[in-house]
């Protein structure tokens, strides 16, 4: 970037849109092959933007070239000046478009186009909900499909008391013989640049996991093995994150040592007390190989089970 700046900086005739990284680190791993290509690797530096923002801008002052550049930065901490800025997607941080001419930029967008847009809609898929004493069988069919960020976040905030809650990059909806049972979130990006620049991981994360109300099923734990298979990992998948992704991974906030919804599913790897919820649980699973038939059949045995050792317990503490 730095070397392009160079040549065309004294261009009037051109205009320069610069998207520069956000974080540190990462973006380097996206093109890891995990050895399965070599090629003539280019010269090239690690951007940070707690610097190189105002590196970039500082260079490009004095330019006859235009130049907007992309930023994500906290109120009044921009390197350049805003032409247009809208609400972030992390607390504290917006986004901005910078120039080093903002009166020239104003100008050419008509305007500057500087506000805080309202709340998305919300909307239902159109199926009905599954009914809360719904009987589920082996013959039940379960299917998975992708769907919208607003379609997801309805039912979210629908079976959520006060709910808030970030969005993510794939959203799956659950379908128990064609009615809406759940909807979950997960995030791929782990797979080849790290979750915001850290380590690359062989984790599929799951973001979010909701379901309807039920008397008698935990559906959040069948949501859960649903999201482990293979058969819908790699539905999901680039043919280079199939040849990395291994595991499913997820984080909960809770006041207890541990999630009893996640016994027997996945495996609890790591505990960190956290002053305000009480434990930041970590749970992790490998893929598993059989279709969405067999998870719901292992599923209701396992319900069965536990639905028996319940009501025994239950008839021994009332005796």
């Amino acid at each position: 970037m730095w070397k392009h700046m160079a040549e065309i900086l004294d261009d009037e005739h051109c205009v320069v849109i610069a998207n520069p990284p956000t974080y540190t680190a990462g973006f380097e791993k996206y093109y890891d092959t995990g050895g399965m290509m070599t090629w003539k690797e280019p010269e090239y530096g690690i951007f940070d933007p707690a610097t190189g923002l105002l590196e970039f801008m500082d260079m490009c002052k004095n330019a006859k070239c235009l130049v907007l550049c992309y930023e994500e930065n906290e109120p009044g901490k921009t390197a350049g000046e805003p032409v247009f800025a809208r609400y972030g997607v992390r607390s504290g941080v917006n986004v901005y478009l910078t120039s080093n001419r903002p009166e020239e930029a104003t100008a050419l967008a008509n305007g500057k186009k500087i506000a805080r847009p309202g709340e998305s809609k919300l909307n239902a898929l159109e199926c009905s909900m599954l009914p809360r004493d719904y009987e589920i069988t082996e013959k039940t069919k379960v299917q998975l499909c992708q769907i919208e960020r607003a379609e997801a976040q309805y039912y979210r905030q629908l079976w959520t008391h006060n709910f808030v809650g970030s969005s993510a990059p794939v959203n799956i909806a659950v379908l128990i013989d064609g009615k809406i049972a759940g909807v979950f979130g997960v995030d791929k990006s782990a797979l080849t640049m790290g979750a915001f620049g850290t380590q690359v991981s062989d984790a599929l994360f799951l973001m979010y996991g909701m379901t309807v109300p039920h008397k008698k099923y935990r559906l959040g734990r069948l949501l859960t093995m649903l999201a482990q298979n293979k058969c819908f990992v790699y539905k999901i998948c680039t043919d280079l994150e199939k040849e990395k992704v291994g595991h499913l991974k997820t984080v909960q906030m809770t006041k207890y040592p541990e999630a009893k919804e996640m016994r027997g599913v996945m495996k609890l790897t790591k505990r960190i007390p956290d002053a305000k919820m009480g434990f930041r649980l970590t749970y992790e699973s490998e893929l598993k190989d059989r279709t969405e038939k067999q998870t719901l059949a292992e599923w209701l045995r396992r319900e069965e089970k536990w639905q028996k050792e319940r009501a025994k317990a239950k008839s021994a503490m009332s005796k």
